[in-house]
């Protein structure tokens, strides 16, 4: 294919696109063999028939908070599930949890309209909300599609035991008595091809622990002895944890818009389990050996960087590989609004560098909002904690990093001596406080690794400047022979995450010289939502989730390859150390046709 200087023209976006599908048909992991089955899965569809308005939280007073949204986006995320299913279609659909939101007659009606129109085998298990109106009446008239609390299904030899679950504060009678229909069931049904366990118990630890009680035990044991493979559990968001048996949160069908479809390959030797944001962009998946003929991941205490993923990746011999996190937001706990929304900041951040420091990467970049209302306590801590890294680290601000005494009062900041900023303007103390990092204090800058090239680019005030464009598009050419060429950022561009540079402010212009000089991919953060991937012209748009707001965040780890790159979405728990990632592959335009 031609490396030479030019735009992309239709039959080569086209191509391209074919060469994402397959890729992420085959994910690298044993070229065309075709799967046992595939499984579409989503959770907690909420379907009801009630107004918008009258959709509510149960209360005592009957008053509870209102969800009124939850109609609009399951009646959104239905018709893009059923699009999906019957261009993917797979062999069954599974939905996990709560499928209605009263388990009124009406709302059954609603949902059975829905589950009919998908035109092929459905199974469900009853959620929380479905047996508001009796056990029963939910399993009569969702007896065609499963409907009971337990029961199995045998899928072109794949066995699907799905267990509705029993809940957070069960307790260990609740989860012996379902651990024992578990193991009974699995009995009846040896010489499955694969073993995948839809819901189950919550509560049991996500490795064997010798405090562990007995239902946990007898779980333990027949995930052993049987072999199953992954527990799919349902939820609002998707979460990835465990190792022995990875646990992953089918995403719901109303409570988020990140993803269209969740969607199980079950091979002979592995499992692929996809997350489907759009047919026509990359997959995030995670592949996990199929126990049943492959050994299990390595134990994570016994591999040299606590990930086995992560050295199984090392081993297919990437270029370098580097990690990307991003809004950190370290508060000084100084005002009180700030300090409610970000109590588990440096923690959040700590667990990173720790878990970081043992991949090795060969640098990290970290896209801006470092610190929250950008005083000399957040920028001392901030450097407490993310010194401690042994890596190089590549800064970029952020609007956070910017803000000083004249900004807006709902900013949170503080009011300050104007010294504090000085002549040097409002990233004064972005300067001060990371020249000893490897990106020097500078707001923009360029380095080299391995034959590719990165860019680092201030976006603080959501605009880029003339003199910065002007760089750029400097940059840009100098290295049209890179093997890959990456541009880091806080904000987003026009048309990819919201809340993004100015379209007349540089972002439009930024964006037609990602498309001229064939840029591999844009980094970013800013936006505090999960993950998100979006191919536009050929360059990748990431988008980072945060380390910040909550007790989970993630950061994701790349993999570079000549003709590839390989981003890998790595959830961090602020509770518990987490072993796994899922990755998503991007080819690069550099490698493929162009004009």
């Amino acid at each position: 294919m031609s490396r030479s200087k030019g735009s992309w023209n239709p039959a080569c976006l086209a191509l391209l696109a074919a060469t994402w599908y397959a890729a992420s048909c085959d994910a690298g992991q044993g070229g065309s063999q075709d799967p046992l089955c595939r499984i579409a899965v989503m959770s907690n569809a909420y379907v009801t028939a009630l107004p918008a308005d009258e959709i509510r939280e149960p209360s005592a007073n009957g008053q509870g908070k209102s969800r009124s949204w939850l109609k609009s986006r399951s009646a959104a995320m239905q018709t893009a599930v059923a699009a999906a299913i019957r261009q993917l279609k797979p062999d069954a659909f599974v939905l996990l949890g709560s499928v209605t939101w009263t388990g009124s007659d009406a709302d059954c009606t609603e949902a059975e309209r829905f589950l009919k129109e998908l035109n092929l085998p459905v199974y469900v298990t009853p959620g929380t909300r479905d047996v508001s109106a009796g056990q029963d009446n939910f399993q009569q008239r969702f007896s065609e599609y499963g409907g009971k609390p337990r029961y199995s299904v045998n899928l072109r030899g794949v066995h699907l035991q799905m267990a509705a679950s029993p809940g957070t504060s069960s307790g260990d009678k609740a989860d012996g008595e379902l651990v024992a229909w578990m193991t009974e069931d699995l009995m009846h049904n040896r010489g499955a091809r694969a073993v995948i366990l839809f819901g189950g118990p919550r509560t049991i630890g996500q490795r064997p622990a010798d405090s562990d009680g007995e239902a946990a035990r007898r779980f333990w044991k027949l995930v052993d002895e049987h072999r199953a493979a992954i527990q799919i559990l349902p939820g609002h968001d998707h979460l990835l944890s465990g190792d022995l048996l990875p646990r992953w949160t089918a995403p719901s069908m109303a409570w988020q818009e990140q993803w269209t479809l969740g969607l199980i390959e079950a091979y002979t030797e592995r499992l692929e389990v996809h997350l489907i944001a759009s047919l026509d962009q990359p997959r995030q998946t995670l592949t996990i050996p199929n126990p049943i003929v492959a050994p299990r991941l390595a134990s994570a205490d016994q591999d040299p960087h606590g990930n086995p993923l992560y050295t199984k990746d090392l081993s297919e011999g990437p270029l370098f590989s580097f990690v990307h996190a991003t809004d950190p937001q370290i508060d000084d706990a100084t005002v009180a609004a700030a300090a409610a929304r970000y109590p588990h900041d440096e923690e959040m951040s700590k667990s990173a560098v720790a878990e970081i420091n043992r991949l090795k990467p060969d640098f990290v970049a970290i896209t801006g909002d470092l610190v929250n209302k950008n005083t000399p306590l957040e920028w001392e801590t901030f450097n407490t904690i993310y010194s401690r890294l042994d890596a190089p680290l590549y800064l970029t601000p952020g609007n956070h990093d910017a803000i000083n005494e004249e900004h807006d009062p709902r900013t949170l900041a503080p009011p300050r001596a104007t010294e504090a900023t000085g002549h040097e303007g409002p990233l004064a103390l972005y300067r001060k406080f990371t020249q000893n990092y490897a990106s020097g204090g500078r707001r923009f800058y360029s380095f080299r690794r391995n034959g590719c090239a990165f860019l680092g680019i201030d976006t603080h005030t959501q605009a880029i400047d003339p003199e910065q464009l002007e760089w750029i598009n400097e940059e840009l050419a100098r290295n049209q022979g890179a093997t890959h060429v990456f541009v880091m950022g806080h904000h987003p561009l026009p048309g990819t995450f919201g809340d993004e540079v100015a379209r007349e402010q540089g972002g439009d212009e930024l964006l037609a010289l990602f498309k001229r000089h064939r840029v591999s991919a844009y980094l970013v953060g800013h936006r505090h939502r999960a993950s998100r991937y979006l191919v536009v012209d050929g360059t990748a748009h990431v988008h980072c989730e945060d380390l910040a707001w909550g007790e989970r965040g993630a950061y994701h780890v790349y993999h570079v390859f000549p003709d590839r790159i390989v981003c890998c979405w790595k959830p961090v728990y602020l509770k518990q150390e987490e072993r796994l990632y899922e990755r998503i592959e991007f080819p690069s335009p550099r490698t493929h046709c162009s004009n």
